[in-house]
């Protein structure tokens, strides 16, 4: 009978290798991304850090961040006072982060609320690298925009009845719409109960509509 010979592999595993890891390399950036995901982050931290310095931290919390901004056994051990006689009812190390930064800049509110701030920046830039590692650098894009305005978030208008840009409407983000506009719910300009749309235009926050280019901000509770 005969020997039926084997196959052999062509190329040196060497170039195998280097072909592998090609293959496994991130694909280099589009010239546009990093501009465009720099905005992106720049918007977020524009909206969680609207209105910091008037966060609504509660006292009991606030008074535990003060704490433990000035004693090492309160911060280690989430101590209510100073000698850490009474504890938190959390983990402490959920507010390390807080004391370290009132430590840092001085007991404000917005010191405390800084940190927040910084995890919901990098909460976009992280859904952004693995959206692209799945679905390229166009759906990372779309999906860290969309992380910045849930359903649910509060957003501030200024109103042609108050000078300066002073906020003067707050409504209710709905999320998109059929047509993949963003949509907001309010309280009608006369008594009535809320609406969709009034005498200023319909509620939108996308084109150039009354409250699209009123628009100042959101916040998220």
């Amino acid at each position: 009978m005969a020997a039926i010979p084997t196959a052999r592999s062509t190329g040196s595993p060497g170039l195998r290798r280097e072909s592998r890891r090609r293959a496994d390399r991130p694909e280099a950036p589009a010239r546009w991304e990093r501009p465009a995901l720099a905005a992106v982050l720049g918007v977020a931290a524009l909206l969680y850090g609207w209105g910091m310095g008037h966060a609504a931290i509660h006292p009991y919390y606030s008074s535990a961040i003060r704490s433990m901004a000035t004693s090492w056994r309160a911060f280690f051990f989430g101590g209510l006072d100073a000698s850490g006689s009474i504890t938190l009812d959390k983990l402490p190390g959920a507010f390390w982060p807080d004391a370290v930064s009132v430590w840092i800049f001085g007991p404000h509110t917005w010191a405390a609320a800084l940190p927040h701030v910084i995890e919901g920046v990098l909460t976009v830039w992280l859904l952004h690298r693995i959206v692209r590692t799945w679905a390229g650098p166009f759906a990372a894009l779309i999906a860290a925009l969309t992380q910045q305005l849930q359903p649910g978030d509060l957003v501030f208008f200024s109103t042609r009845e108050l000078p300066g840009k002073r906020i003067g409407h707050i409504g209710i983000h709905l999320g998109l719409d059929t047509a993949d506009h963003p949509r907001f719910i309010s309280s009608r300009k006369s008594a009535g109960g809320p609406t969709m749309g009034d005498k200023g235009g319909t509620s939108r926050l996308d084109g150039d509509g009354y409250y699209a280019q009123g628009l100042r901000g959101a916040r998220r509770l």
